[in-house]
């Protein structure tokens, strides 16, 4: 049993998540759910339907990492302070990432921007891409605009040689799309940029 004296259950984002995340599960007591039809999977609205529907049916506890507050608060706890011990944070640095859940990207931006005035860049894709979690919409739980700036990256232009790239550099698409983005930032700034990439190559290769 985890820390908690619970079985975890895990539904991934999409049928392409490497096998071998399980052996990682089993240490928490975890476990993947791998039997999913995902041809009755259009949208992570229907993935959410399906998490819910399955807690419901057998009384498990759903943790809802896009509206759960604690998403954010974890970043907040742990996350931050991992950058803030790993890196040389200074006034001025520019913190570049997808959004995701909002998690990430608006825990760090509630961490560090008052402690160091840290920039907080927030990309996202200007088409949509079903792979990557979250395409902007009206409805993200968790974003606060006046925390960081948003701005939109041609995918059109990156995505040919994502196959290429982002397998040799072993990220995921909203990786890759942040990684493209912040060499772009680069030319228009002396200040050190730090790319969030949180997501690798394998999680979406067929």
């Amino acid at each position: 049993m985890n820390e908690y004296g619970k079985k975890l259950y895990v539904i991934p984002t999409n049928p392409y998540i490497s096998g071998t995340i399980d052996s990682i599960l089993e240490k928490y007591n975890a476990k993947m759910i791998r039997d999913i039809d995902w041809s009755t999977i259009e949208s992570r609205k229907d993935l959410y339907k399906l998490a819910s529907s399955l807690a419901k049916e057998n009384n498990w506890f759903l943790i809802d990492q896009h509206h759960d507050w604690t998403n954010v608060e974890a970043h907040i706890k742990y996350t931050g302070p991992l950058l803030e011990k790993l890196l040389d944070l200074s006034e001025g640095d520019i913190i570049v990432t997808s959004y995701g859940t909002g998690g990430h990207s608006t825990g760090l931006a509630l961490y560090l921007k008052h402690k160091y005035n840290t920039r907080h860049i927030v990309i996202f894709p200007d088409e949509p891409i079903p792979a990557i979690t979250t395409y902007r919409t009206k409805n993200m739980y968790f974003f606060i605009p006046e925390l960081y700036e948003v701005r939109e990256f041609p995918w059109s232009k990156i995505k040919d040689n994502y196959h290429i790239e982002g397998r040799i550099w072993d990220v995921g698409m909203s990786g890759y799309l942040v990684i493209k983005a912040a060499e772009e930032i680069l030319k228009e700034t002396d200040n050190k940029i730090i790319a969030i990439v949180a997501d690798n190559y394998e999680k979406y290769r067929k």
